[in-house]
């Protein structure tokens, strides 16, 4: 069984146990009286079941070391710190300065957003803190109104250095695990990285943001949700919530919530001197920060066995702070001083009436009926202010409740004990690093935070570890990152891919791979698919379209259909071109246009009777046309000599179809030597030529004859002969 403190018993053998001030999610906090020094202190007493982790326990001892190191009135200071060793468990406990007052997290509550002057004036001693504990070379890793605390004397103090770091120290935690809360995280917290005083920075940014608006920037279904919003969005500035906060705020905010480290304030000195210089160029009143009325010390140690014991500021108790809900945010952090007179400065203990001392008795009654009248009134009055007071309480406190600390509970366990404080309980699923699936991570809000009662406070149960999601075929980005999301992981866009499988437009791959297990906060690479790789169209000019159709098949292309167009360079029906081109890069399966020669070759004629030349031109959808007969010939007559276009020409048949053939008009002179020479006369005509007789002498026989035989000659040459 694990340890237990109750109140009375005596811690480490010196320290007296008194009332329960505050819990948190690793420890409780108890007033205490110092048996060695007779002193009022806090006890910060770490939870016995996270003390066997040995991370925690750490982090734990090291707020002490750490603190121990500061001297500043604007932190809480540290005096003591050890291990309590018993029989039913170890007590690991700090022992600290006791800050009557109240949380900044109690005032926002009571009050709501702060003007300018007065959230700067809470600003200003926290980053005073923060500037020393950067000095010094730590870091707090965990900035939050839930941390700073206001005295009874108005006396701002940053506290809770649980999660402190050393900046140039080796973490203690493991790695990518977020330490921190959510609300105040930054971008490199949230993503597990390193951190530094930027870090401290960016969460003080969003806590003014928070006092100037009354809520953080981002606000989510769960805690992680929340965190992992900075990651993609900026945080906004206040004046887009509330009109008219200054500029010059809005610029303090931005330059702290800036998501690259290198664009925020270095530290908190800088960050300080940057407020500073807002409260001079904008010449804003000073301002005492007021303590909440309500807070959760002051109800503690109003029961505590020792609250005889604490000193009270007496100007605190002097002023009293209102809220008048009919005034602007302004007007509601007005004080207005009390309407008795001050105590006396600086008392030691709050006067007590011996309850034993009997009061002296009253004088004599004026008459029988006044004491009637006043007793009346008296009582009327009582009643109106107990019923002010209990409305009061109701409004500030009384509605509100303690969310207990679930840890280490199964999920009905958790919800019976979130239904007992009070509250409606829910279940939220979230994914964790560190927690099992269906192990109970926390609530949300955080326990130890207040809330009303019978509002919905959600049992967080771990999904463990989230796993990339698989595209499916309808993913587009849009719709994959919203899956990213709900799984707490972030993503990047990559460059497009081709896919066979995926359509354009929907995811093709990612990175890591569908189904890896991974931390939260995890970026996920998207590539968005281009289609199908796409293919080059072949070349395909001069060959037959048989041959075209088989080339563009083999590519992937499908041939939607042919045209035909002139071209004096390819035979008529023979492949061109495609349309897209050659070399064209188109997705595999697409279609393509087949373009023919549409040219007509001229046909080789030469020797031809012009009979047979003529039907074969008609034949090839040619016009012929016979020419003038030529005889720089070897045709013999009434063939083709010649032909215009000449043969092997292409023609366009949509332009000119025409084509000229000139026949031969040249014939070959016969052997006539011994032939009689009207039968050589007659053979000679036959063929156009004209005879002539050498001496005029036409009978006989022919012995010569010029031209001589076998003598190609144009019709109507003339062939002399010589008889006897």
């Amino acid at each position: 069984m694990a340890a237990q403190l109750n109140v009375g018993d005596l811690l480490d053998g010196r320290y007296r146990i008194g009332a329960s001030i505050a819990h948190g999610g690793m420890s409780t906090v108890y007033h205490c009286i110092d048996t060695r020094l007779d002193r009022d202190l806090a006890a910060k007493v770490m939870d016995p079941a996270l003390a066997a982790d040995p991370d925690a326990r750490t982090r734990f001892e090291r707020e002490a070391r750490a603190v121990a190191r500061l001297n500043h009135p604007c932190l809480v200071n540290v005096f003591d710190q050890g291990t309590d060793h018993r029989p039913d468990g170890d007590l690991v406990f700090l022992i600290m300065e006791l800050v009557p007052g109240g949380t900044l997290r109690e005032l926002l509550r009571e009050r709501g957003p702060m003007p300018p002057h007065a959230a700067l004036a809470v600003m200003e001693p926290v980053l005073e803190a923060l500037a020393l504990a950067h000095e010094e070379g730590m870091v707090h890793r965990d900035i939050k109104p839930d941390n700073v605390l206001i005295r009874d004397d108005h006396q701002v103090k940053l506290s809770d250095f649980g999660l402190v770091r050393a900046s140039r120290q080796q973490s203690t935690t493991r790695s990518g695990q977020v330490i921190g809360t959510a609300a105040y995280l930054s971008p490199e917290q949230v993503q597990g990285q390193g951190t530094g005083p930027q870090s401290d920075v960016y969460s003080a940014g969003v806590m003014l943001f928070e006092l100037l608006t009354g809520h953080p920037p981002f606000r989510a279904a769960t805690p992680r949700d929340t965190a992992a919003m900075r990651l993609s969005q900026d945080v906004p500035v206040p004046s887009s919530v509330i009109l008219g906060i200054p500029p010059e705020l809005d610029e303090l905010v931005t330059t702290a919530t800036q998501r690259d480290p290198a664009d925020r304030f270095a530290d908190g000195a800088e960050f300080l001197d940057a407020v500073a210089s807002t409260v001079r160029e904008l010449d804003l009143p000073s301002f005492r920060v007021p303590v909440p009325a309500g807070s959760a010390v002051h109800r503690a140690l109003a029961g505590s066995e020792f609250s005889d014991r604490l000193s009270w500021d007496d100007e605190a108790m002097a002023t009293s702070v209102v809220a008048d809900p009919t005034h602007t945010a302004q007007t509601r952090y007005q004080e207005v001083p009390a309407p008795h007179p001050p105590v006396a400065d600086h008392p030691t203990h709050v006067t007590r009436r011996d309850p034993h001392q009997v009061p002296p008795p009253p004088g004599a009654p004026l008459s029988n009926r006044r004491p009637l009248r006043t007793v009346v009134w008296g009582v009327l009055v009582l009643l109106a202010v107990i019923a002010v007071a209990v409305g009061s309480w109701w409004v500030t406190t009384g509605r509100y409740g303690e969310i207990p600390q679930v840890l280490g509970q199964d999920v009905s366990g958790a919800r019976a004990m979130v239904e007992d404080a009070g509250f409606t309980a829910t279940v939220s699923e979230i994914w964790s690093d560190d927690d099992p699936a269906q192990s109970v991570t926390g609530t949300d809000p955080a326990s130890g935070e207040r809330a009303v009662l019978g509002s919905k406070v959600a049992v967080l149960v771990s999904l463990g570890r989230p796993t990339v999601p698989e595209p499916s075929n309808s993913d587009t980005l849009s719709a994959y990152q919203a899956k990213l999301k709900d799984r707490s992981l972030t993503w990047s866009v990559g460059t497009d891919v081709y896919d066979d499988d995926a359509p354009v437009g929907v995811v093709a791959k990612v990175s890591p791979s569908a189904g890896s297990t991974v931390n939260t906060g995890t970026e996920v690479e998207i590539q968005v698919s281009k289609g199908p790789r796409p293919v080059k169209v072949p070349g395909v000019g001069g060959m037959s379209e048989e041959k075209a159709r088989d080339a563009l098949e083999a590519a992937g292309l499908k041939v939607s259909g042919t045209t035909t167009r002139f071209d004096a360079d390819v035979d008529g029906g023979d492949a061109i071109t495609t349309e897209p081109g050659k070399d064209s890069e188109v997705p595999s399966g697409s279609e393509v246009e087949l373009i023919l020669s549409s040219a007509v070759e001229i046909p080789d004629l030469v020797g031809e009777s012009v009979e047979n030349a003529e039907q074969a031109l008609r034949d090839a959808g040619l016009d012929p046309v016979v020419g003038d007969a030529v005889s720089d010939t070897d045709e013999d007559a009434g063939d083709v000599a010649t032909m215009d276009p000449t043969p092997g020409t292409r023609v366009d048949p949509a332009r000119s179809t025409t084509v000229t053939i000139h026949p031969s008009n040249r014939v070959r002179i016969p052997f006539l030597i011994g032939r009689s020479a009207s039968d050589a006369r007659k053979a000679l005509e036959d063929l156009g030529l004209v005879v002539e007789f050498d001496g005029g002498d036409s009978s006989g026989r022919v012995i010569t004859q010029s031209p001589g035989p076998r003598t190609h000659v144009a019709q109507g040459t003339t062939v002399t002969l010589r008889t006897r």
